[in-house]
């Protein structure tokens, strides 16, 4: 049953990530509070979350904080971002964090999990690629989720960043401009 779940994660992303680069995957722009959808990520991140030395927060500083995005497409972003940081941390805390910058919004996942190598670094957002970290902790993972992060927050017109330190932790963050504030 394990053997099938990991099969079928792999076909679905592949599907996903072949529709990306070819084109036929078309994003659903609309306006959409953002808070929402982060808090809504946040509790289910919670209820998922077996390991009782890990604290998930949220922080953003205003509810009332709209973009313009797929939020089905964010959502998966998150997810996946948060899903990682959940995968590779043991203990401390994972932060799903956003700061408002003039017009723009900085989402960051900042977790205190195992870290990546700096030669990993340039590598992690390669479709199939597993860090020594991941293989060596034998995590469930199609190598794929990056990949497609990094697809999607460029179809929104910005770009991942990754900061790591290994040991220490590493947070995954990107920039969307805001659209109003009611």
């Amino acid at each position: 049953l394990e053997n099938v779940k990991r099969l079928e994660e792999l076909v679905t992303d592949l599907v996903e990530i072949s529709r990306i680069e070819t084109g036929e995957l078309q994003m659903n722009y609309d306006y959409f509070n953002i808070y929402t959808l982060l808090n809504d990520i946040h509790k289910d991140a919670k209820q998922r979350n077996s390991n009782k030395d890990i604290k998930i927060q949220l922080e953003v500083p205003d509810k009332k904080l709209f973009i313009y995005g797929d939020k089905s497409r964010l959502e998966q972003v998150i997810d996946n971002l948060l899903s990682n940081s959940m995968r590779y941390t043991d203990q401390g805390h994972i932060r799903i964090k956003v700061l408002r910058r003039d017009n723009e919004l900085v989402f960051s996942i900042v977790d205190t999990g195992i870290g990546i190598s700096r030669k990993s670094i340039n590598r992690i957002f390669e479709r199939f690629y597993r860090t020594d970290n991941a293989r060596s902790r034998a995590k469930n993972g199609t190598g794929l989720g990056l990949s497609i992060v990094n697809h999607i927050i460029k179809a929104h017109g910005s770009t991942v960043k990754v900061e790591s330190r290994l040991g220490e932790g590493t947070e995954f963050s990107f920039e969307l401009g805001v659209y109003s504030k009611d």
